[in-house]
């Protein structure tokens, strides 16, 4: 009766531990104003800015839409000198398109601001109907995603914060394979960050977005789970489910 007990406790610890630092977790499940739910992970969704009840979840994705202007945010305990990774898909409306120089609609939010922006534009070399993504410690964007992308596909989005005194930066991927897939970074600087949550944001400029499968945690593969980590998971719940059957009968 023991060895069917500690398999149990091992597949239950080994599931704990493979979302131990996942600080944000939110696939939207529910439709209505963002503000005011709470994810799976993290904590209640709340009004940073702007007219009320405007940031929505409308089939089952977040939509981020030009016309309105209220910016959320989620909380989660402060972090300093920790390296941050959030990962989420992202579908641009192609009826509203950014502008040329667009606006931050994402960012990591701290104590003094928002740093860490991801911004939707479309400057200059970028082909009709296309847009692309930019990045910024603090301010405009500093560099962009080389690249165009295209309005109504899923791209999954990566951006990592690297926190390091004098040297802070970010980092985006777009639908990377692994860390080492291409990306870009902004130039390091110091910024006074203090990383205690993730923020959303609404601009007449940075077009209609949807968004869907948001995970913040300290690890590339937290934000983009790799195969392999769902087959364990999958694999471990039936383990898990198959022990507790057996128990049963042994007992009984």
């Amino acid at each position: 009766m023991k060895k069917p007990l500690t398999i149990v406790a091992l597949v239950a610890a080994s599931l704990g531990g493979l979302q131990a630092t996942v600080l944000l977790q939110d696939n939207f499940p529910t439709n209505g104003s963002l503000v005011g739910t709470t994810p799976p992970v993290g904590g209640i969704w709340q009004t940073l800015s702007g007219t009320a009840d405007t940031l929505v979840v409308s089939g089952n994705k977040l939509q981020i839409q030009e016309t309105m202007d209220q910016d959320a945010e989620s909380d989660f305990p402060t972090l300093q000198s920790v390296d941050l990774f959030v990962g989420f898909s992202l579908n641009m409306s192609a009826a509203n398109l950014p502008s040329a120089g667009g606006e931050y609609f994402a960012s990591f939010r701290t104590t003094t601001g928002y740093n860490g922006r991801l911004l939707a534009l479309r400057p200059t070399g970028t082909a009709v109907g296309k847009f692309r993504l930019g990045l910024s410690n603090n301010g405009e964007a500093a560099v962009s995603w080389a690249s165009d992308l295209d309005p109504g596909v899923d791209y999954q989005i990566v951006v990592k914060f690297t926190q390091n005194g004098a040297n802070d930066f970010v980092t985006l991927w777009v639908g990377p394979s692994s860390e080492a897939s291409t990306s870009v970074s902004t130039t390091g600087a110091a910024i006074n960050t203090n990383l205690s949550g993730f923020a959303f944001r609404q601009t007449t400029v940075s077009g209609d977005l949807a968004i869907d499968n948001l995970v913040v945690g300290t690890t590339f593969s937290e934000a983009v789970p790799e195969p392999s980590t769902w087959v364990l998971l999958g694999t471990g719940s039936v383990v898990l489910l198959w022990t507790l059957r057996r128990v049963r009968r042994i007992k009984s």
